[in-house]
């Protein structure tokens, strides 16, 4: 019952003061449902949106990973693939390197001291050397091809 001053208020006065205090009760009560469920709404929309960008974010790596992967294959081939060549040069080099050394000692060997000194078969000589330059082209030309 409401009370002003000590005595009983009117009833005219009472009707209007409950059903606005029904009134306000019920907002309050819908009002803090609405938020409630906006509140768990928004934890979940967070907690989707951080588990798409988790998902994303891993097929990212992955692909990065899968890149990093096929680069370090490719440059272990070309390193491969130019040892190998190397090698086939210092190899050619070195046998051409010995043939001059074979001909030049042959040549002092024909010659008797004091005479003039034989000539040197330079078409001979240049022949392996030119077949070197080629297949080392070749060879480049097939490293160049590779993907």
């Amino acid at each position: 019952m409401l009370a002003i001053a000590g005595r009983a208020a009117p009833k005219w006065l009472t009707g209007p003061v409950k059903a606005l205090l029904d009134v306000g009760i019920a907002i309050g009560v819908i009002v803090g449902i609405y938020f409630a469920i906006h509140h768990d709404g928004e934890v979940k929309g967070e907690a989707k949106a951080e588990g798409k960008h988790a998902v994303a974010h891993a097929k990212v790596i992955a692909a990065a990973r899968k890149d990093e992967k096929a680069a370090q294959v490719t440059t272990d081939r070309i390193g491969a693939s130019v040892a190998r060549a190397d090698a086939q040069t210092t190899d050619l080099l070195k046998s051409t390197i010995e043939e001059l050394h074979h001909e030049l000692a042959a040549a002092k060997l024909a010659s008797p001291s004091g005479a003039a000194p034989v000539p040197v078969d330079t078409a001979r000589l240049s022949a392996p050397l030119e077949r070197g330059i080629g297949s080392v082209n070749r060879s480049a030309d097939a490293a160049d091809a590779q993907p």
